[in-house]
């Protein structure tokens, strides 16, 4: 894991998400890209998806400006282990 956990929220999800298939993770990713709200609750469940990503060595370099950052604002799909996006959910609002 690149960060220690910190809660047990965190723990929780991480746990969730390794019993989960490729397309279960994906299909999270493009849930929170229409999400805009924020809890203490979301800030551990997206955690726990940069963590997941990481530990099944995705490159999600097309979603993120940095180790510690995500862009949840597209809508994405895996091809092999890179994450590609499929478009911009924001673009046309």
């Amino acid at each position: 894991m690149s960060d220690k956990i910190q809660n047990p929220l965190q723990l929780r999800f991480l746990e969730e998400f390794r019993s989960k298939p490729d397309s279960g993770i994906i299909q999270d990713l493009n849930r929170e890209a229409h999400c805009e709200g924020w809890t203490g609750s979301r800030a551990a469940y997206l955690w726990a998806l940069r963590e997941e990503m990481i530990y099944r060595n995705w490159d999600y370099s097309a979603i993120s400006s940095g180790e510690n950052s995500i862009f949840f604002r597209y809508e994405v799909k895996l091809s092999g282990n890179k994450i590609e996006i499929i478009r911009d959910i924001f673009k046309n609002k």
